[in-house]
């Protein structure tokens, strides 16, 4: 996940910073969830944090979700050499 540094500097009425402490432990306790309601989470946990104290800084949140999924390449390659054919060319495989 990136953040800007108004996520980690906001701000609540008493002028305490939300801090990265906190920000790792809303992911960490959000870490189960799908992707879209940690983010959720986190904005909600800044939000609560702030309470009506004024926003002084951009709040951006980027997470990034690695799906793996069935390699397209590599099984056309096994069966073509199992078959005694010439292997494809990158090119040709897609």
């Amino acid at each position: 996940m990136f953040y800007s540094d108004g996520v980690t500097e906001s701000l609540n009425l008493s002028d305490e910073l939300f801090g990265a402490t906190r920000l790792f432990e809303t992911l960490r306790d959000s870490a189960r969830q799908p992707l879209g309601k940690a983010l959720s989470e986190v904005v909600s946990q800044v939000a609560a944090w702030r309470g009506a104290a004024p926003i002084h800084d951009d709040l951006s949140l980027l997470a990034l979700e690695y799906a793996p999924r069935q390699p397209l390449v590599e099984p056309t390659l096994a069966r073509r050499a199992s078959e005694g054919q010439r292997p494809l060319s990158l090119a040709e495989a897609f």
